[in-house]
């Protein structure tokens, strides 16, 4: 896995059509070969804060490399969002 690539998406509260990327914040290696079953496993937290800042952690990826877990990154917001007007909630 590489930093700064998205793994995943959340959508914040109240913003109907809105999402914000998440981002693995560091690189996690593992030795592969060809017949190497290699896969990622993203969590990310139930329920959002109203707002974030780019760059806050809102979950995690592991890399699992034939069963067996190589390493995980956090997964942080590729950008912010303010918390949700009256308007947008109502």
């Amino acid at each position: 896995m590489n930093q700064g690539e998205v793994y995943g998406e959340v959508a914040p509260p109240y913003r109907r059509g809105k999402s914000v990327e998440l981002a693995a914040a560091e690189d996690v290696t593992g030795s592969v070969d060809a017949g190497s079953d290699v896969e990622r496993q993203v969590t990310t937290e139930e329920e959002l804060p109203s707002s974030i800042s780019a760059g806050q952690e809102l979950g995690e990826v592991e890399l699992f490399v034939d069963g067996q877990s190589v390493g995980r990154s956090a997964l942080v917001a590729k950008e912010g969002y303010e918390e949700a007007s009256l308007w947008d909630k109502a």
